[in-house]
């Protein structure tokens, strides 16, 4: 059994978003050779993955958010919290001057490695889109399927998003279903958190 490698997770969550295309391809050179997890797939660049939460015709302005102590506490008690990053990666997304929905790319473990997704959101906080962005592990790469992230469209903070609530795992993958969960609801607690009151 591989450990987890320390501190990736946290590197990832705390690097700047504007040098996250340069972490994801560094990423690839750093795991490359590591033939127990192969080389990471890239499916989204940050650019791409904007467009497809935020819309063609929007403009995505990078807005991050400290995450408090108070924060922190309230995603321990969901069992959402392990990492010690104390910022979130939000982009406000906006049509005409007015917001049209927000974005979170944020990273979550599966097996041993992260992976990097980008959860969209309404300005309600209604979960728009789930894509995933960077994987990093052999197996499980099947939730990046349409079929298993449809599942949290429409969704917000109120539904019950844990596996073998009102999402199904994908055969094969479940400890990386388990891990978009997670990330899921963690994006919905963190949106609230900056953004429910406004």
């Amino acid at each position: 059994m591989h450990p987890k490698p320390p501190n990736l997770l946290n590197f990832i969550r705390t690097a700047p978003i504007a040098e996250l295309h340069k972490l994801l391809i560094l990423s690839v050179l750093m795991l490359s050779g590591a033939s127990a997890y192969g080389a990471p797939q890239i499916y989204l660049s940050k650019e791409q993955a904007l467009k497809l939460v935020c819309g063609e015709e929007a403009e995505a302005l990078y807005s991050p958010q400290a995450i408090s102590k108070s924060t922190h506490e309230i995603l321990g008690n969901e069992d959402l919290d392990d990492s010690d990053s104390d910022t979130a990666n939000f982009f406000i997304c906006s049509k005409a001057g007015n917001v049209s929905a927000y974005a979170l790319i944020d990273s979550e473990v599966g097996k041993h490695m992260p992976i990097t997704y980008i959860v969209g959101l309404t300005p309600r906080g209604e979960i728009t889109r789930v894509e995933v962005m960077v994987f990093r592990e052999t197996i499980g790469w099947e939730v990046k399927e349409r079929s298993f992230m449809k599942q949290f469209e429409g969704k917000s903070i109120d539904a019950d998003l844990r596996i073998g609530s009102e999402i199904k795992h994908v055969t094969g993958a479940t400890l990386s279903s388990r891990a978009m969960s997670k990330g899921v609801r963690r994006a919905l607690i963190l949106w609230r958190t900056f953004f429910g009151a406004s």
